[in-house]
């Protein structure tokens, strides 16, 4: 929006870049508004802090949050890091039936290529809509996930990340606390109202569900 613009142009006319601390929340799908760079902007501030919504890779990025481009997302962040090295980076992800078994692979990449620090990862559990929450899997899907899981804590114990490995020992317990599996035709109602509507194929995106739709 341009008011945001308006307020970056102010600080900077009163010489404020210095002892501001400047904080946004984002998709990463934008750097810029109307041909006005944001980069260009974030050079002249040495405070900033940017927190990242990213909760896939790839195809199922871009099905899960419809409108994703992953490659402008990759490219995105890459101008970010270089340049503006400055800018403290945070990438949050939601955990959900979509992203289940596919967020333990992009932490994994993403610490080993060194595109992050693995205490910059961190992960929110999906409770509303219920219907979209990892509760609804049955129970040998839960049984492979929590192997998963496990594995993944493992690896991250090399990375002195005790926060983000509580949160993944947190998840694993929601996960197994309740037994939601009666409620995922609701999940296939309204998925493949969406399928529907754009023209996409929940289980070409995720064969890792491919026999999901028997339980329910």
């Amino acid at each position: 929006i341009k008011e945001h613009y308006q307020i970056l142009d102010e600080l900077i006319k009163q010489n404020k870049q210095n002892n501001v601390r400047l904080r946004y929340n984002s998709n990463l799908s934008v750097l810029g508004y109307k041909g006005t760079s944001i980069i260009e902007y974030w050079k002249k501030f040495n405070n900033i802090q940017l927190g990242i919504s990213i909760d896939d890779i790839n195809k199922p990025a871009e099905y899960a949050r419809s409108g994703t481009i992953w490659p402008t997302i990759e490219d995105n962040y890459k101008i970010i890091t270089r340049q503006c090295p400055h800018i403290k980076i945070d990438v949050t992800s939601t955990f959900s039936i979509y992203n289940a078994f596919n967020l333990t692979k992009l932490q994994h990449l993403w610490i080993t290529s060194g595109k992050i620090n693995a205490r910059n990862l961190s992960l929110e559990l999906l409770t509303t809509p219920n219907y979209i929450s990892v509760q609804l899997l049955p129970k040998p899907y839960k049984e492979k996930l929590t192997v998963l899981i496990t594995e993944h804590i493992n690896f991250l114990k090399a990375y002195n990340c005790t926060q983000l490995i509580e949160l993944w020992n947190k998840a694993m317990i929601f996960l197994n606390a309740s037994d939601r599996s009666f409620d995922l035709h609701k999940f296939f109602k309204y998925n493949d109202a969406l399928d529907k509507c754009r023209d996409e194929s929940f289980e070409q995106i995720y064969p890792e569900y491919i026999n999901l739709r028997k339980h329910s």
